[in-house]
């Protein structure tokens, strides 16, 4: 970015989203992004997408720990590379 920020851009996502919605994002808003990846229920490198491990069940009453299992994953693949 301009202001030497780097950002960093996630989205949480189910595997239907991923041809229309995730496509729309990378067509309008996290292209503005320095980095971009969308947490799914699956991997598909094309978007890209990925599905992590978490504590339950896939369900939406389990969100929070498929955030846990996100946030985890950002800081410790991430933390140095953005802002």
């Amino acid at each position: 970015s301009s202001s030497g920020l780097k950002i960093f851009c996630g989205v949480y996502t189910m595997e239907a989203a991923h041809h229309k919605t995730i496509r729309a994002m990378r067509e309008t808003w996290a292209g503005r992004c320095d980095g971009f990846l969308a947490f799914s229920t699956a991997n598909d490198p094309r978007i890209p997408a990925i599905s992590l491990p978490h504590e339950g069940p896939e369900e939406y009453n389990n969100m929070w720990q498929k955030v846990r299992s996100i946030w985890k994953f950002v800081g410790d693949t991430y933390l140095e590379d953005f802002d």
